[in-house]
């Protein structure tokens, strides 16, 4: 990170999560609060924020608290990956590979597509925290 540039990255690879397919079955699949049938995957992100388009102070006294901060550009690439299944998201492009399956209770006898939230150039702040 370089807060004077405003820039920074956040990356992970390869993060082991549940995929329950959609957020009904995750959240009420098997019950409220009760998660359904889900299959092993894997996540991978990136996330850059460069390009200044403002800065700004933010204070409150009644905390302590104080921080500089600069709203930027942010750019988005992700992807997973689970067993004959893979998705990336590249900017505006999105790709996919093996064949869509029918998960969850909404999906019953369906070809059901997952569509995840797609962001490219969203902005966003890196904040400094000050005392």
């Amino acid at each position: 990170m370089n807060f004077d540039a405003g820039v920074a990255h956040y990356g992970l690879a390869n993060v082991a999560m549940a995929d329950y397919g959609t957020l009904a079955n995750a959240l009420f699949g098997k019950g409220v609060g009760l998660p359904g049938d889900s299959v092993p995957s894997t996540v991978s992100w990136s996330l850059n924020l460069h390009t200044v388009l403002s800065t700004g102070s933010f204070r409150d006294d009644t905390v302590g608290f104080a921080m500089d901060y600069k709203q930027t550009e942010a750019h988005l690439e992700w992807s997973m990956r689970e067993k004959g299944f893979s998705f990336t998201a590249e900017g505006s492009h999105q790709f996919s590979s093996g064949p869509l399956k029918p998960r969850g209770p909404d999906c019953a006898g369906r070809r059901c597509v997952r569509s995840p939230p797609r962001r490219r150039h969203r902005r966003g702040d890196i904040p400094a925290a000050s005392g």
